[in-house]
C-alpha cells in the first residue's frame, strides 16, 4: 500500500476511536513501514472489520491479518475436496493403500516445511 493509504488507514482509526492519545510523528512512520507491503483493500477491509466489532484502538496486526480475506476460488477448493474425499472413499471400499507419496504430499500442504 501506499504511504498515503497507510496514513489515511491510521487517521481513520484515530476518528473512529477519538479517545485515543493523539497521533505522533513515530507511530505515522511505523504504520506507513509495517503496512507497505498489505494491500489496500484489504488493509482497509479489515480495519473496518474491527471498527464494526472492537472498542479499542487497533493494532497493526488488525490490519494485516490475512485470516478475514475471503478464500479465492472457492468453488475450486470445494471440487477439490471432493474429489479427496471420493478418492480416499475408493481407497476405503477396495482395501488399497493410498499411492506412495500421497500422505507425505498432504502433510507438506498442510504443514509445508515444517514437520
Amino acid at each position: 500500500m501506499l504511504p498515503e493509504q497507510a496514513e489515511f488507514l491510521l487517521y481513520k482509526a484515530s476518528a473512529a476511536y477519538p479517545n485515543q492519545l493523539e497521533l505522533e510523528e513515530e507511530t505515522v512512520v511505523v504504520w506507513i513501514e509495517r503496512l507497505a507491503n498489505v494491500p489496500y483493500e484489504w488493509g482497509l477491509s479489515n480495519l473496518d472489520f474491527h471498527i464494526d466489532t472492537n472498542d479499542f484502538f487497533p493494532k497493526i496486526s488488525n490490519i494485516t491479518r490475512y485470516d478475514l480475506q475471503p478464500v479465492k476460488n472457492n468453488d475450486a477448493l470445494r471440487l477439490e475436496a471432493t474429489q479427496k474425499i471420493a478418492l480416499l472413499d475408493h481407497w476405503i471400499q477396495t482395501d488399497a493403500p493410498a499411492p506412495d507419496g500421497y500422505w507425505e504430499n498432504v502433510r507438506k500442504k498442510i504443514w509445508g516445511d515444517r514437520t
